[in-house]
């Protein structure tokens, strides 16, 4: 694989790592569950759910395509599918 490729990714999904990280933060420090009533639990415990996976996934999905990348048992076809299903994550 091309060093020039191989950067790209890692800084890509270096940001995609940090954001993720830093998003399982956010609401604490937004104060997110202020702006909900306190009486709609249920709405707080999804809010919290949704960010958690949404967390989760960029995480998860970050470390996987830096280990594709840099692994050296990965086909040139495997690192495309996965490499684009990560990138049309970011679009939906």
């Amino acid at each position: 694989m091309d060093p020039l490729v191989k950067i790209f990714v890692m800084i890509g999904n270096c940001a995609s790592i940090g954001f993720g990280v830093w998003h399982f933060f956010v609401p604490r420090l937004w104060n997110w569950y202020a702006y909900i009533d306190s009486h709609a639990t249920e709405l707080v415990i999804a809010v919290r759910a949704i960010n958690v996976f949404f967390s989760l996934s960029l995480v998860l999905f970050g470390i996987i395509n830096i280990l594709l990348i840099y692994g050296g048992n990965s086909n040139r076809y495997s690192i495309i599918v996965v490499l684009a299903a990560s990138s049309v994550r970011f679009f939906l």
